[in-house]
Order: structure tokens, then sequence, then C-alpha cells
């Protein structure tokens, strides 16, 4: 019978016990249990073994030494071993009333009895009963209560380990745990189909060419047009308000200014006007003018006693101040002055000046503003705030557009310097407003403009690959009303033209090897590189919009 015998692991729960009893053939399953086994220690679970074993039309046999589960197993009426192959025996005890029944069905909650009586016995078991000679078939049982019998004591006392009850959180937990696993395998599958994609590359054998060419961007119109190379632009502009420092270079006298009179005398026969602010020059160089108008008299006939005919000269005394402050203006007395205003008067070698003493005159230098300190200030304000400038402007760059920086212009207003112009100072303040202005335009209209003068240079039959719009030189120009021209060059690259539609149709779905086979067979393909997301893909999307190819010339 050792082929029949059914070997439990010393933490065998009674759903595997019944399992592997339900797979052993034969009509009697022997099941034995290690010592440390409590499996064989709870009636419920010998219940169920019990039923499992009819169910299935074998016969139970209990192999083992264990006195709990010995007397469990009589109880049922369940046959026991003391070991493989010894002779298998149903002990005879009384069992107590709630087990005389043989009832099958079990409950999780049916407790452990305390003691049972034994079922009618079957012709095996009689004689198997050890009954004392001694008695008589019209013998009464004695009355008295200590002849009577008893449950065996162990019986009456609990097992030593609670009943082992079939775990239904155990249950619950294991399909709990395969649904979540099949809701994740099912998940993966529609992520890989929905979500993966993959990028493209072609390297292709193709040419480049240099592009040198220009736009106009128009902000009053609403369309472009690539074929007049016209992109209907936007006009952005802020306004930043700025404060800042500098430090006045002028120099400046503010002394006073020396004063006092001129003689000018007059030799010619015509009375000399001279204007107020007639200039009287020093010899040294220091410049003095008229502080009013005057009339030199003219010179008038003279007959000396002896009957000599001579003339007197006309003179004037003309009160003078000196154009700039200085003790340099101090000039003294007698000197000759020369008067510019007469140079090209017929009679001006006939006039002639003699200064008197000037004085009064006092040197204080001292540092003012001047008009080139404010306008490189105001510079130095345009170019220090021209990144925050244009980072406003960039701001306001609406998704699908893209600016020209080279159309930056920015325009200071309401500048205003303190201390102002002539202002005497060792420092200064300036407050500005800085007006910003910036040209934006479609970038797909961008795009389709770069691209279809590049095609005309390319030729037909061609597609570029590469607009070097990436790398462009775009430059600013002059603009004329509501349009600004655009110069533009680059180095874009071109070639055979490929249908990517086709190819990503024809490559969808195949495996990576597959596909980079199949795109590096193709006429003018150099080589290819593929990146499929996420990165554990080893085939391409089924859905060819998954599929992004991009076209470049090959490096080769």
């Amino acid at each position: 019978m050792k082929e029949n015998a059914l070997y439990l692991e010393a933490d065998e729960d009674i759903t595997s016990a019944i399992d592997k009893l339900n797979k052993v053939s034969g009509d009697t399953v022997q099941i034995v249990v290690p010592k440390r086994s409590t499996l064989l220690q709870s009636v419920i679970n010998q219940k169920l073994l019990k039923k499992a074993a009819e169910s299935s039309g074998k016969k139970l046999v209990i192999v083992t030494n264990d006195r709990v589960a010995s007397e469990l197993a009589s109880r049922l009426g369940l046959a026991v071993a003391a070991s493989l192959g010894a002779e298998a025996v149903v002990a005879s005890i009384k069992l107590p009333q709630d087990l005389s029944q043989d009832d099958d069905t079990i409950q999780e909650s049916d407790p452990e009895p305390e003691a049972k009586q034994s079922k009618p016995e079957k012709s095996s078991d009689k004689k198997s009963r050890k009954v004392s000679s001694n008695s008589k078939d019209n013998k009464q049982e004695s009355p008295n209560p200590e002849d009577a019998e008893v449950p065996h004591k162990s019986l009456l006392e609990p097992p030593e380990h609670p009943p082992k009850v079939p775990s239904l959180s155990r249950l619950n937990k294991f399909l709990i745990y395969s649904g979540c696993a099949i809701a994740l395998v099912i998940a993966y599958f529609v992520g890989m189909y929905y979500f993966s994609s993959a990028t493209i590359t072609i390297y292709a054998n193709g040419a480049r060419s240099n592009i040198n060419t220009s736009f106009i961007v128009d902000t009053s119109v609403s369309t472009s047009d690539t074929n007049s190379k016209t992109l209907a632009g936007q006009s952005l502009s802020t306004s930043h308000s700025v404060t800042t420092t500098f430090t006045p270079t002028g120099k400046q006298n503010n002394g006073t200014k020396a004063s006092g009179s001129i003689t000018v005398t007059n030799n010619s026969g015509v009375a000399q006007p001279l204007v107020a602010g007639t200039r009287f020059i020093a010899p040294d160089g220091n410049v003095f003018s008229s502080n009013s108008a005057v009339t030199v008299p003219a010179a008038t006939p003279t007959i000396s006693p002896g009957g000599q005919i001579g003339k007197q000269p006309g003179t004037v005394g003309v009160g003078v101040t000196a154009t700039a402050s200085g003790d340099t203006y101090n000039e003294a007395s007698g000197q000759a002055y020369s008067i510019p205003g007469l140079s090209s008067s017929p009679v001006a070698s006939l006039i002639s000046a003699q200064g008197g003493q000037m004085s009064g005159g006092t040197t204080v230098n001292v540092t003012v503003v001047t008009q080139a300190d404010i306008t490189k200030a105001t510079n130095a304000a345009l170019e220090s705030d021209k990144a925050a400038g244009l980072r406003t402007l960039k701001g306001q760059v609406i998704k699908d557009d893209i600016a020209f920086e080279s159309s930056l212009v920015s325009t200071p207003t309401n500048v205003v310097s303190n201390p102002s112009v002539g202002g005497a100072g060792n420092s200064a303040s300036l407050s500005l407003t800085i007006n910003y202005t910036m040209t934006a335009v479609n970038k797909n209209d961008y795009t389709a403009v770069v691209e279809n003068i590049e095609q005309v240079q390319l030729g037909s039959g061609n597609q570029v690959y590469d607009n070097g719009i990436a790398t462009a030189t775009v430059t600013a120009g002059a603009v004329t009303g509501t349009q600004q021209s655009f110069n533009f060059k680059t180095v874009a690259s071109g070639g055979p033209a490929f249908n990517t539609s086709q190819i990503a149709s024809q490559i969808a779905g195949n495996k990576y090897n597959v596909a980079n086979a199949y795109i590096e067979g193709l006429s003018n393909v150099a080589s290819t590189n593929i990146k499929l997301s996420p990165v554990w893909s080893t085939k391409l999307p089924k859905i060819t919009k998954h599929i992004k190819i991009n076209v470049k010339i090959s490096q080769n």
C-alpha cells in the first residue's frame, strides 16, 4: 500500500491536502504527516478529509502515532495505522451524543466536541473490540455512576492546538492578486498598442546648399503669401521704466567775469556805429564784448597855429565784459584790442581800440553734467535692460509663433537727468522709459516660405531634408510703413524625395530588425536610426501616426 501513501508537509493546509488526496489513485489512501504537523489535530480537518475520501470512493487511513490525531480519528470512525503497511484499525471508544450522528456537513464554526459516542459498530469493528467474558446478556448495568463507562479523559480536554480552519482570507487575497496581475497584463498590452511610439531618422544621400534670400513681414495683413515671400506678422511691444546713476565729466568755471572799458578811436572821416555785443579781442586772445551800442564819431579837420592843416580823431569809450569767467581775463590797461566785426569795413584800418584795466575776473572750476554724459548714460541703460525687455517680449509669443530677435527696437523716452545739463555735481541720476517692439510670425508660415525658396533652388523631384532654420542667421532690414524686410542665410540639405507615410505603413507592427532592414534597403538611404518608446519595445507601433520619420543628409 506504500504506492497509495500521501505524504504531507509540516505546514500543509487542508485545501492542499484535499487536492493531493483527490489525485491519489487506488481505492485506499494513507495520509502520512510529520510529527510536528497539526493538520490532523483538528476534527474539522479530519471531517473534510473523510468527506473528500468518500466523495472520491476511497478508503481513508490515518498513519500517525499522535495521540490526539488518533483519538479524533476514532471519534469519526476513521482507521488508524501506526506505520505504513501496519494493520489499520478503528479504535473502540464511546462517543458523546453530539458526534453520534455522522453529519457530513462541515461548518467553519463547528466547535471541538468534548466527548463523542461511538457510531454503530460494523462487523469489522466488533472483531477488534475486546469484550469482557464475564459479561452476561441479561446482566443489568450497575447503577453506581462510578461503574458507568465514561469518555476517555483526553476527549474531555480541549486539544493542545486550536482547529485549523480553511482560510477564506487567503483565497480572497489570491483572487485579488490574480485579478490585479491579469489587469496589469491587459493594461500593458493596451498601453503598448495605444501609447508606444517610434522616431526614425533616415540618413539619405543628398547635397548641401547655401541659402541667401530675403522675405517681407507685413503687420497689416493676416494671411501669408509664400509665392511673394510675404509673411503676416504681429508687432509685440512693452515698456520698462528704468532708473540709473552716472558720473558727470563736464568741467565749468563758475567764477566771475572781468570787466572794464575800451576807448575806440576813429581816424576816418565817417562816423562808425558799433552795436551792443561788439567783440574786442585782447592780445592774449581773451574776448570781451561791449555792454551797449555806441557810435564812434568821425575825425574832424584842424589848423595848427602855424597854419598847418590836420585832423582830430573821433573817440568814444565803451564798457565791456569778458565772455567767460576767470582771473585770466584781468587784463592790464593800455593794450590794443582788435575789432573783428570791422574787418570787412573800408575804414577798418582807421579805427583802433585801446583797453583800460580789466578786473573782477575769478576762477572757480566745478564738475557739471553735459549732454554727452546724458547720452552715454541713456545708451548704457538701453544695453543693460535689453535682456529684460527681450525676455518680456518673448513671453508674449504664442505657442505657434516665432519672434525675430534682430527686429528688436528699443526707444528711450521721458529722459530726465538730475542735475540737468550744466548742473554742477560729482554724481547724477537718470530716469527714462524704454519702449520695446519686436516682430513675430507664425512658425508654419515661416517654414513654408523658407522651404518654398529652398525647394526652388533644389529643383523638382527632390525634397528638403534639413531646412536649416535652426542654424539660420536672420537680419532685420529696412522698415517701410507696416512692412519690414529680413535677410535669411543658412545651409540647407536635400535630395531624392521619400514618401514617409508609405514607409510608416510598411513597417508598422514589424520587429525592429525587420523595419531597419526595410528602410536601409530603400534607394538613396545610407543608414537609419530607430528609437522605440518605451525602450524595452521590440516592435514598432501598429498605429502609423505613432511613427515619426525624419530625413537628414548622410554625414558620410
